[in-house]
């Protein structure tokens, strides 16, 4: 029996002719530079024609939407001839199945990497083939090909505010808010179509749990019965019919996102604080320390990671409680199938593009880490697996960022590539082929990509480092500005962070959320809406993890039973120097006049409290408060003061060390640390 075809993971070919690598782009920027340059208007086009397309196509075929979305958890399916790890068929393995799962483990970034380019490579040969559809002459083909070859990815920097709300907050784009678009049309017509970005719908209008679905059917309460996504618009385990078809309720998710109504200014936010922090020189010691949760190093700053980040907002954007909505991006299990999944894990990869460049010598602490196979994968005919070493170099998938790709940065950083000239007519495979990789990408005859060199990439790709690092002030430096623009402050030099260890399982792998309350707990059911009009809320360490219950003979995470059977650990980081900050500036806020060691130590002492409550519970309603001594044992919070020098130079990051525990502000809570709760050292992976 012949062998099953190769998926190869190439991303999009390089487009002929040479040139500059096309970048990804800001998706709010990309859309709006479509009304000024047709370049990027036939980009956008295409882009929302072959989304439609690739979100029709039946969930028997391996390169449909859904079972791309798939990939990241349910249905417990093969893909590209790799079952769900571990294979049942091999009597050595625990037969229970589950999911190519990366959450809390050392490759959390790199494994997504290969997972983006394929999604990108799929979208692009649907473009090639809307194009040939089009009715259009091999002559005016051109044009809308050379936009496809130039397009990629665009991504959503969560961490910058939106400027269609007022006033500006954190929120989705404006495009996630629109349930239908404008577009151009092959004819230079402007018509109007359904958004695909405003949720996925099961192709063959079924929930997607129906039996008639098969191998393909979704499991888990109450995603099978769900025909269609939803973001925070789902309000109970039992199926609605307002609801089962998919409801964006992009309010509620908005009002999960915005800064805290304690905000000092329209540009502060715990948000770019936490983003700012993870890009500053040795905040992370380690490549594990930037991209995982996974508890691997004890140093008080490496309790912040990309991961940390990315799990509240895939919990903010979904939704945490039946009271006021959840939705797929809440669950890893099915997070994939909505659409806004895609821009953010783009920006996720962005992150760890750029502080890659920021730090092109640090990798694995543990090499061996970076040689594991990153199933399902396929780099090659071969079918050899991608490895975290063999896609270091991001170029290998023929993308880049536009903050690596432009200089100097303006404010914010929204910048374009100028539009490209009409590149030869390219030669359109078959429109299910795998284009093969580029020269410049191609693996060796060994079949394995060569470990990237990322100083090699930095040179190549000749980034303007201060540039760069004075977009990055700009966009998420926000407490530097606000730091200088209260002198009267004392202790300003001092920074404040709230870290913590959690066990990601300890209710058998049910999602929990912790917050964190400078002041008096909120009486009443904790929603959204309750945190962000709370003038105590400092912010929120969410686990984004899915349920071990088992459902039948199946076991839907492995890697999450493993870590479980292990005893490992998680960590995340809540700053709360800006809220400090907003505390002692305000006259109606009494306990505090600066920012000194022995001042905040006595005020958090007084005020620092937080609750635990589980998050989509069995039993519908809103989020049930947890006992953290009784249920949630492994919990331990830790409250420190470190030293922050914030340069006047914009070009210069500011950096952040010598971190001390202040016991006093955690000591006797529940789950609180003590002089005798010194982080251990790490378990092993």
């Amino acid at each position: 029996m012949a062998a099953p075809a190769t998926h190869v993971v190439t991303g999009i070919p390089l487009p002929p002719g040479g040139g500059p690598t096309p970048t990804r782009k800001e998706v709010t920027a990309w859309i709006a530079q479509a009304k000024s340059d047709p370049l990027y208007a036939r980009q956008v086009a295409l882009y929302f024609k072959a989304m439609i397309m690739f979100q029709k196509m039946d969930p028997s075929d391996e390169l449909s939407f859904y079972r791309i979305a798939g990939i990241h958890g349910d249905p417990d399916v093969s893909w590209d001839g790799v079952r769900n790890p571990p294979n049942p068929t091999d009597p050595n393995q625990d037969p229970s199945t589950g999911w190519w799962c990366v959450h809390n483990r050392a490759n959390f970034v790199t494994w997504h990497r290969p997972y983006l380019a394929l999604f990108e490579q799929r979208l692009y040969e649907t473009m090639l083939q809307v194009i040939a559809q089009s009715g259009l002459s091999a002559a005016d083909q051109v044009p809308w090909k050379t936009a496809a070859q130039q397009w990629r990815l665009p991504y959503w920097d969560w961490a910058v505010k939106q400027d269609y709300l007022s006033p500006r907050n954190y929120g989705v784009p404006e495009v996630f808010t629109q349930q239908r678009v404008t577009i151009s049309d092959f004819n230079g017509s402007q018509v109007q179509v359904d958004n695909p970005l405003w949720r996925f719908v099961n192709p063959r209008k079924v929930a997607m749990g129906a039996s008639s679905m098969a191998q393909f059917g979704i499991r888990g309460q109450p995603w099978r019965s769900l025909v269609g996504t939803s973001r925070c618009g789902i309000f109970s385990q039992t199926p609605d019919p307002s609801w089962v078809d998919g409801a964006n309720n992009w309010q509620a998710a908005n009002v999960s996102l915005e800064t805290a109504d304690w905000s000092p200014s329209p540009d502060a936010g715990p948000l770019g604080e936490a983003v700012y922090k993870l890009l500053t020189p040795d905040y992370s010691s380690s490549w594990e320390s930037f991209e995982t949760t996974l508890y691997t190093n004890s140093d008080p700053a490496n309790f912040m990671s990309v991961e940390y980040i990315h799990n509240y907002i895939h919990g903010w954007t979904g939704g945490t409680s039946f009271e006021t909505g959840i939705g797929h991006m809440t669950d890893p299990a099915v997070s994939a199938f909505d659409p806004i999944f895609w821009f953010h894990h783009c920006n996720i990869d962005r992150l760890g593009t750029i502080f890659q460049t920021l730090h092109p010598n640090m990798w694995y602490k543990v090499p061996s880490k970076g040689t594991g196979p990153l199933t399902p994968f396929h780099q090659d005919s071969r079918r050899d697996f991608w490895t975290s070493n063999a896609c270091r170099n991001w170029k290998v998938f023929n993308y880049d960022y536009d903050d690596l790709n432009q200089s100097p940065q303006p404010p914010f950083g929204v910048s374009f590539i100028a539009a490209p000239a009409a590149a030869p007519e390219v030669t359109l495979a078959a429109a299910r082929a795998v284009p093969a990789p580029p020269a410049a990408s191609a693996p060796p005859a060994g079949g394995h990509v060569a470990e990237a060199s990322i100083a090699e990439a930095s040179t190549a790709n000749e980034v303007d480092i201060p540039a760069l690092k004075h977009s990055i002030n700009a966009r998420y430096g926000r407490i530097r500005h606000a730091l200088r623009a209260s002198p009267h402050v004392n202790g300003r030099e001092n920074d404040y962070i709230i870290n913590v260890i959690y066990d990601r399982y300890a209710l058998n792998g049910r999602p929990y959320i912790i917050h964190f309350f400078i002041g008096d707990v909120p009486q009443g059911p904790i929603t959204n809406t309750l945190l962000r009009s709370s003038k105590s809320y400092l912010g929120s360490v969410y686990t984004f993890s899915s349920s071990l219950e088992p459902e039948g003979n199946t076991v839907a995470c492995r890697n999450c039973r493993k870590q479980q059977e292990s005893g490992l650990l998680s960590t995340g980081q809540v700053p709360i120097s800006t809220a400090l900050l907003t505390h002692a500036k305000d006259d109606n806020i009494p306990g505090l006049q600066s920012l000194e060691p022995t001042a905040v130590a006595v005020y958090l002492e007084q005020k620092l409290k937080w609750v635990a409550a589980q998050v989509n519970p069995e039993d519908d309603g809103a989020e049930p408060v947890l006992d953290i001594p009784t249920q949630l044992p492994s919990t331990k919070v830790y409250a420190l003061g470190g030293i922050a020098d914030h340069p006047d130079d914009p070009y210069e990051l500011s950096t952040f060390s010598d971190y001390q525990f202040i016991w006093p502000a955690t000591q006797g809570k529940p789950g609180g640390a003590g002089p005798n709760d010194v982080p251990p050292p790490p378990p092993e992976e």
